[in-house]
C-alpha cells in the first residue's frame, strides 16, 4: 500500500486510518521513526522498548558506558537486527 503525505508547514505529516491500523495505533500511542539513507522505518513504541527487554549489558563500575550511551547503543542494535 502506498500513500501520498503532505508536509504541513510546521514540517508534520499526518498517516492515514489504514496506515494507523497496520501500526496498530491510535491516538495519543507513540512511535519510533528512524531515517535509513532516504527512508523513514515506522513502528510502534511499545514493540520496540519491549523488544529491548534483556538485551542491554550490564554496567561495570568505572568500565561501563553512561545509561544515555546503553540506550542509545541498544535502540541502534536493535533497529540494526529489525531491518535485516
Amino acid at each position: 500500500m502506498t500513500s501520498l503525505l503532505t508536509i504541513s508547514s510546521k514540517g508534520q505529516i499526518t498517516l492515514p486510518p489504514t496506515l494507523l491500523s497496520i501500526l496498530g495505533v491510535s491516538k495519543g500511542d507513540k512511535i519510533i521513526a528512524k531515517p535509513l539513507g532516504k527512508t523513514i522505518v515506522v513502528e510502534p513504541l511499545g514493540q520496540g522498548i519491549l523488544s529491548l527487554v534483556g538485551t542491554m549489558p550490564k554496567l561495570k563500575r568505572g568500565k561501563g558506558l553512561s545509561v544515555e550511551d546503553l540506550i542509545k547503543q541498544s535502540q541502534e542494535d536493535y533497529f540494526d537486527q529489525a531491518l535485516r
